[in-house]
């Protein structure tokens, strides 16, 4: 139980504002959506709905590392390791890695 505890603690952190000024309001409402769906354990969902804005915005490390978490959830510790390489070679001191 306590990791799934750590696993809606997590992203709750991970959901941060910081990472959403650069979204228009329907991205960051897609956001909060997959965040909304993956921490009610609709693990799937989530993941296209991170893809997709991953695919709208491939340098946004917020999104990636949340696609990383939902990934690794969904025990594609192949993908999730990719993605969390990436935002952690992208910005090593983010608190994202930390």
């Amino acid at each position: 139980m306590w990791q799934r505890r750590g696993w809606h603690l997590l992203l709750a952190v991970a959901s941060g504002t910081w990472a959403w000024a650069q979204l228009t309001a329907g991205d960051q409402a897609q956001l909060a959506e997959a965040l909304r769906l993956a921490s009610s354990g609709h693990l799937r969902e989530a993941e296209t709905a991170l893809v997709e804005l991953e695919t709208a915005h491939p340098h946004d490390i917020g999104i990636r590392y949340r696609l990383g978490l939902v990934l690794l959830r969904q025990d594609k510790l192949e993908a999730a390791g990719r993605e969390l390489e990436l935002v952690a070679k992208s910005n090593p001191s983010s608190p994202l890695m930390w």
